[in-house]
């Protein structure tokens, strides 16, 4: 399985929960994954978040929003 998959799976389990704070309020919750290798995908630890970044922003722009 690729960590592709694997986020897209995890994003939609967190997406389906809530959490409750004060006893009254729920609040949705929602995870933004993004997926690089080291050292394949950048040479610095700079440059691997900006990799994860760049790959959480495509992710988004081809699967759209998290469910509310």
């Amino acid at each position: 399985m690729s960590a592709a998959v694997i986020a897209a799976r995890v994003r939609t389990l967190v997406a389906e929960h809530s959490l409750k704070v004060r006893d009254t309020v729920m609040v949705r919750t929602r995870v933004s994954i993004g997926v690089a290798t080291f050292p394949d995908g950048a040479e610095d630890m700079d440059a691997l978040i900006a990799a994860a970044d760049a790959a959480d922003r495509a992710f988004l722009n081809l699967v759209g929003p998290a469910p509310a």
